[in-house]
């Protein structure tokens, strides 16, 4: 693994998930909402549709780069995607499945977190962006769960 996704992997592992969610932010490119009713409501409408254009981006652009380096995905996104489940355990494990808001929370920063750590590996092949940029509110204790407007204009939108 890249030393900077050792690094992103640090952040992860010491910053307090989930503990900002709600309070507001002075950043003109997101929006905040203030309960995870909202949240829910974005993360069910046109969010997965963002997310699989971004991940495919993520992989067209490094296939167009360098396609050595899209051979080397299925050595490497394993890796990232062991590490990623170890650190969605180590933060969700104290927390009963059952009060886990909504359901499907670590499937979504799980998808988050390995693209961001991939875009990491893969820095010098496509620049990081959209889920580095993810990770990044995760690491400040919010939840990205939605797009205003067509993407990729409009803004990120977090709890």
């Amino acid at each position: 693994m890249k030393e900077n996704t050792k690094e992103w992997i640090t952040i992860l592992r010491t910053a307090d998930w989930l503990s900002n969610l709600g309070q507001a932010v002075e950043d003109p490119s997101v929006v905040v909402v203030q309960s995870w009713e909202e949240a829910r409501s974005l993360m069910e409408g046109d969010w997965d549709i963002v997310l699989h254009e971004t991940c495919n981006a993520f992989r067209i652009a490094l296939v167009t780069k360098d396609k050595n380096a899209f051979q080397t995905w299925d050595a490497v996104a394993p890796e990232i995607e062991q590490t990623v489940e170890s650190l969605i355990q180590e933060k969700f494990n104290s927390i009963p499945r059952s009060e886990r808001q909504p359901p499907y929370l670590e499937e979504g920063i799980a998808l988050y977190l390995t693209y961001g750590l991939l875009e990491q590996e893969y820095e010098s092949y496509v620049r990081p962006n959209f889920y580095t940029w993810l990770m990044f509110w995760i690491s400040r204790g919010r939840m990205p769960c939605g797009w205003i407007e067509e993407f990729p204009n409009g803004q990120l939108v977090i709890f």
